[in-house]
């Protein structure tokens, strides 16, 4: 290509898009999700979750009225889960807890 000669003022720009890279971290527990819930079943407080499997036996199926209860929440959870991450899980008290004055 040859040189151009400009015999006024100007800018030149050159873009150049670079190759995307995704990297993954290998190291445990890098980035915990905090996910307040109700649920009908576990204790109250917060909970460090690292498995779907751990979550559904500690606070019970994830079904239509979990989905109710939670709405965005439940399919965070899934999702986060699902991909290996971690969450910290603050079950909120039901206003028809016993304990409740």
């Amino acid at each position: 290509m040859a040189n151009k000669i400009y015999y006024h003022p100007h800018v030149a720009l050159k873009t150049t898009a670079k190759r995307h890279s995704v990297r993954f971290a290998d190291v445990p527990d890098t980035t915990i999700m905090f996910a307040p819930i109700v649920a009908t079943r576990g204790k109250d407080g917060l909970t460090k979750v690292h498995t779907l499997s751990e979550f559904v036996s500690e606070f019970g199926a994830m079904d239509s009225t979990f989905y109710d209860l939670n709405g965005q929440m439940a399919y965070n959870i899934y999702n986060w889960l699902s991909n290996g991450g971690t969450l910290l899980v603050y079950k909120l008290t039901g206003t028809k807890a016993s304990n409740i004055e």
